[in-house]
């Protein structure tokens, strides 16, 4: 919600205030845990819900687990995204943030890419992805 300069004045998620009060936020503290939720989170169909993943869950098993709930959920209109800990490279240049607990966020499909579409449109919000500058 915060701008950010090295997005050109864009926050980095730039809908988050228009759809803060219809973000769920839940803990888990074992793969089992989440997985046992995430029918319900789907069922849900919030823009978004951001599951806290609170055990020492491996990059790679997280990068796995997203690839199966997204082959799992792929017809519900639900798309699956994760930020870990030990992610070399963050998408966007997000300077200071720093996390250390791995983050599933489920979020529409549809919703989401209305808004990647509105954003590639109106802003150059995209142009800073995967920037190493």
């Amino acid at each position: 919600m915060v701008p950010n300069k090295d997005l050109d004045g864009l926050a980095i998620c730039p809908y988050l205030k228009k759809y803060i009060d219809s973000i769920d936020i839940t803990l888990h503290s074992s793969v089992e845990s989440l997985y046992d939720a995430i029918p319900d989170i789907v069922a849900k169909k919030l823009p978004a819900h951001v599951c806290v993943c609170d055990w020492d869950w491996e990059y790679f098993d997280m990068e796995t687990s997203t690839e199966h709930l997204h082959y799992l959920y792929r017809r519900d209109d639900m798309e699956f995204l994760f930020m870990h800990p030990e992610s070399e490279d963050a998408p966007l240049p997000i300077g200071d943030y720093n996390f250390e607990t791995p983050l599933l966020i489920v979020q529409q499909r549809s919703m989401l890419q209305q808004a990647r579409k509105k954003l590639a449109q109106n802003t150059n919000y995209y142009e800073h992805f995967n920037n190493k500058t």
